[in-house]
């Protein structure tokens, strides 16, 4: 075994925001390859692994991506699962009004 496979991949969580930067700077720069934009966002968010796939993957859905809102709760969202207990969070929203 080399010391490449031993090493285990880290994942790295792409807020919206991300995601919409990526489609942005690749729509601005279409000369540039995939591999070529997934360096120049690893060179900007050091704290992200970001790869060649994962640029091709977040590409793939540019429209959903490009709609995303530049605000604060972009920064901070990362997954779009359903809600377990609709009934529950319809109560939580209410209460907070």
């Amino acid at each position: 075994m080399t010391q490449s496979n031993q090493l285990k991949k880290h994942r790295s969580a792409i807020s919206n925001d991300v995601k919409r930067q990526i489609c942005e700077w690749a729509e601005t720069n279409k000369n540039k390859t995939h591999i070529e934009i997934a360096k120049y966002f690893n060179y900007k968010y050091p704290n992200l692994t970001i790869e060649q796939c994962t640029i091709s993957k977040i590409l793939l859905q540019k429209d959903k991506w490009k709609t995303v809102l530049e605000n604060e709760k972009s920064n901070k969202i990362f997954k779009h699962k359903p809600v377990k207990f609709p009934m529950l969070d319809l109560n939580c929203n209410l209460e907070q009004i």
